[in-house]
């Protein structure tokens, strides 16, 4: 028998079931069962029994102190927060970062979501990058290693299934990144872990980078997802990757495996399951409310049309592997907030084509970027007059500083 929450998710999905009320997105929620636990009369401490998150059964929907949601005592939460919290059944790097993108576009913009899975051997790079610069494709094909292109910014990471990821998506808001990296933090504290937060999207523990994310706005709402490395294959980490030899220069770093290390290593006790508990527990407290925790079922889950058309979508090989740059043109730089590659052919003067690689997080940035170079004259003025639309057009979206920046040496570069 199906879960009744996928199974409730592809009924919503064929229009059978009304959708979830103030929410387009095809969630049904089942309210019936009464109260199992009761509430806490205390502030709420990190508990990541068995019973604290009341998910132990794959295919099994499971209601938390007897509603969907109850405000936890001990918290200033304002009322009306929403969460939710699903984890994913999957270990197909394709299927799961195509649910992780159904559930940012369909979603309720005013609830607060945590999703968490876990891939088999994958090497995940971000939007722009260059797949062939980034690591290395014929060992990974070779052996077996799924390369995926997310479309988030940010850089490359490998991926196994000593590697739990985290995905929050929550309203637009100034102040949810920060959040989000103290969810994380406070759940790492419970195993005895001291990390922080540092550069543009690491969290450290001695200066050793154990977890990566990247970040995607639309109108409403924020994706913010990362990685955390549990027990990852270091040796497979160095085998399929292939970092850019400037940026780890620019860090005094001899290679990629000498600046991350396995939470394993500080914690023998700490798994997907036990991490994945704490980190449940540090969303509930800081949100100051619970919810049901759910798990996604595959099967029913691929019968929905759009997620079918997301994962295919992922698979595809123009979209993987993106269209050769042969080029006339090619400029390359780094800056703090993200190597730049740039491809590009001129006629007469003119800009007239452009490939545009980087592992800048602002997608929007390079989007504009890219775009805004067809057609721009091949000059330093030409692109000093791009770089003045780019901090017009962009008011609130994109840094100007790194606007004015990037074009100061693109200008000087041509």
């Amino acid at each position: 028998m199906a879960s009744s929450v996928a199974s409730g998710l592809w009924r919503a999905a064929r229009g059978t079931l009304p959708w979830y009320p103030s929410c387009r997105a095809p969630f049904q929620r089942l309210l019936a069962a009464p109260s199992v636990f009761s509430p806490r009369p205390e502030p709420l401490r990190l508990d990541i029994t068995p019973s604290s998150t009341h998910m132990r059964t794959l295919r099994t929907h499971i209601l938390c102190q007897g509603a969907a949601q109850q405000e936890i005592q001990g918290t200033n939460e304002q009322p009306g927060v929403q969460v939710r919290v699903y984890k994913s059944g999957s270990q197909d790097p394709f299927f799961n970062l195509a649910t992780e993108e159904w559930l940012f576009t369909r979603g309720d913009a005013g609830v607060h979501t945590l999703f968490l899975w876990r891939n088999g051997p994958s090497v995940i790079i971000g939007r722009f990058q260059n797949a062939w610069k980034e690591c290395h494709v014929q060992r990974m094909d070779s052996e077996g290693v799924n390369l995926v292109r997310r479309k988030s910014g940010g850089g490359a990471v490998y991926q196994d299934l000593g590697n739990s990821i985290f995905t929050f998506i929550s309203p637009k808001d100034a102040d949810n990144i920060p959040r989000n990296n103290d969810i994380v933090v406070k759940a790492l504290k419970h195993f005895g872990i001291d990390a922080k937060p540092t550069g543009r999207n690491d969290i450290v523990v001695d200066s050793l980078k154990v977890s990566g994310a990247a970040f995607k706005h639309a109108r409403h709402t924020t994706l913010h997802h990362g990685t955390l490395l549990v027990d990852v294959d270091m040796a497979a980490l160095g085998n399929y990757l292939n970092p850019n030899k400037a940026k780890l220069e620019s860090k005094g770093i001899a290679s990629v495996r000498a600046r991350v290390m396995n939470l394993r290593e500080l914690s023998p006790g700490l798994d997907h399951d036990t991490l994945s508990d704490a980190l449940i527990e540090s969303f509930f407290a800081s949100h100051g409310i619970r919810c049901e925790v759910e798990m996604l079922d595959v099967e029913d889950l691929r019968r929905i049309p759009e997620l079918q058309e997301l994962e295919a979508g992922l698979r595809n090989t123009d979209w993987r592997f993106g269209k050769d740059p042969d080029m006339s043109h090619h400029l390359e730089t780094k800056f703090d907030w993200g190597g730049i590659d740039i491809h590009l052919n001129a006629s007469k003067g003119v800009i007239t084509q452009v490939k545009v690689f980087s592992d800048a997080l602002n997608v929007a940035f390079i989007e504009r970027l890219e775009k805004g170079l067809v057609g721009c004259p091949y000059s330093m003025a030409g692109v000093a007059q791009l770089g003045e639309r780019l901090k017009e057009e962009g008011k609130g979206e994109l840094d100007v500083k790194n606007v004015e920046e990037l074009c100061t040496w693109l200008g000087q570069s041509l």
